[in-house]
């Protein structure tokens, strides 16, 4: 291992918040250049805790203040604007990066008015010092890590034997998609691999209350607008696709693991990345409707989906582990114990 950097008190975002553009804008409408200049981010806790934090922070902020299409806040602490659509409805998603200015507080994320995650605990000082300035030279390029991009999802309550679930809008070829499909009742051996995908995990509970299949799959020049998935003998489903960039394009999943069980608190699996800035995926399938719609209930990461039917459900939630040791389990939450499989996915970074 090379030798660390000698660390200093503070962290200057504008370091890693300058994104590859073109020369011209960053935020879609606009005739010039949002750029963070002159704001730190200091934690109070100390060591890898500290860095760990801070590394976590720039790259959520990185990934999503470059998709910023207009901001409605802009103060020394806190910023609200909106990105592409990330929910699958066709409108546009608002983010709001907040801190209370008092010292030891969290900076927090705010997704579409939900409750707010911790983006990064312990915060002593934060200042974001806006400046517009028009980019006329060879910009700043900067490796963003994997973001997540969005997706789409598609439900059945009647017994089929197939799903159609759209490619998620925007797929650009090399990027990333992962599809996950549940349903309700054992349903392993007769699900089917679509052609072009490759299969991560396929299981089933172990007291036949749900089946789940996670495939990935790189976008091509030729990508169709929808996606089948299929299995031979009825049952009621749920499925979902979502997607990212940034990935490695010859490995994009540096580790997987997955777990089934009973519990109104369904644990996803711990996993190795062996990389740092790993995109860690939780999905799951649940037996019935025992949720809280748009909630996974993952805590410290940010959701993706939570929804089904009354038969069966899943849902989704990521985050950012910058280090390359072991991500820790993580918990998703449901209304009432019910029959579970949960599935822990690493992505690794184009680095």
């Amino acid at each position: 291992m090379p030798t660390p950097a000698p660390r200093r008190p503070g962290y200057t975002l504008i370091e890693m918040l300058v994104a590859s553009v073109s020369a011209g804008v960053l935020m879609v409408g606009m005739a010039s250049t949002l750029m963070i200049a002159s704001q730190s981010l200091e934690l109070n806790s100390g060591g890898v805790t500290r860095e760990a934090d801070l590394h976590r922070a720039l790259d959520r902020l990185t990934g999503d203040v470059r998709h910023a299409k207009g901001f409605t806040e802009r103060t020394a602490t806190a910023m609200t604007f909106t990105v592409p659509d990330r929910t699958g409805d066709g409108e546009d998603d608002t983010l709001r990066y907040a801190w209370s200015g008092v010292a030891g507080d969290p900076l927090t994320l705010e997704f579409n008015g939900a409750t707010p995650i911790v983006v990064a605990g312990n915060v002593t000082g934060l200042n974001f010092d806006f400046l517009e300035r028009q980019l006329l030279a060879d910009p700043l390029i900067t490796s963003r890590g994997v973001i997540y991009e969005g997706f789409t999802h598609n439900s059945r309550d009647t017994n089929q034997t197939s799903i159609d679930v759209a490619t998620p809008a925007g797929a650009s070829e090399d990027e990333l998609l992962i599809a996950v499909l549940a349903l309700d009742g054992a349903h392993m051996a007769g699900l089917s691999t679509p052609p072009g995908w490759v299969e991560v995990v396929r299981d089933e509970n172990g007291s036949s209350g749900a089946t789940i299949g996670v495939w990935r799959r790189t976008v091509d020049a030729n990508e169709p607008a929808t996606h089948t998935f299929t299995w031979s003998s009825g049952a009621q489903s749920f499925a979902w696709m979502m997607r990212f960039s940034g990935q490695d394009l010859a490995e994009p999943i540096a580790d997987f693991a997955n777990q089934e069980g009973k519990d109104d608190a369904p644990p996803a699996p711990s996993v190795e990345p062996g990389v740092e800035d790993a995109l860690v995926l939780r999905v799951g399938a649940f037996d019935k409707d025992e949720i809280t719609h748009d909630d996974p209930g993952v805590t410290g990461h940010t959701p993706i989906l939570m929804d089904g039917n009354n038969h069966v459900t899943g849902g989704a939630a990521y985050t950012i582990h910058p280090a390359d040791t072991t991500v820790p389990g993580a918990s998703f939450s449901l209304t009432k114990s019910e029959d579970y499989l949960t599935v822990t996915i690493a992505i690794k970074p184009d680095r």
